[in-house]
């Protein structure tokens, strides 16, 4: 498996004045945000492609990711904030009919449990 579709569309709204500036995948975890920790550990775990789908202060989001080293990273918006459903269809298309991980920018894991999920899902 080789692409993974990480959804980072959100406001984060709970979290107040944390993100009335920023949105969620942005806030920082030990001095680079949370976002970055998961692309890092997306190419650690050997995977080549993310779509990363962006919503409130997109811009933030793929200004910061539009260079990423590691990883070829692509973009898509979703306009309106209706759910998780109509985020993950905007990869409808980049995902074609290949295998992918669906993962939040908000949720940072090992590379190893990236690895294994991926690994449940090719056998």
């Amino acid at each position: 498996m080789q692409k993974a579709v990480v959804l980072a569309a959100g406001r984060g709204s709970r979290m107040k004045a944390l993100t009335a500036d920023r949105p969620k995948p942005m806030l920082e975890l030990a001095g680079k945000p949370l976002l970055e920790h998961i692309l890092d550990r997306l190419a650690e775990a050997r995977f080549e492609e993310v779509l990363v789908v962006t919503g409130y202060r997109a811009e933030m989001i793929e200004n910061y990711f539009s260079d990423y080293p590691l990883l070829h990273v692509s973009f898509r918006r979703q306009n309106e904030a209706n759910g998780t459903g109509s985020a993950t269809r905007l990869a409808e298309e980049w995902v074609r009919d290949s295998p992918f991980l669906l993962t939040f920018g908000d949720i940072v894991m090992e590379a190893a449990d990236y690895r294994a999920m991926a690994g449940m899902l090719e056998s």
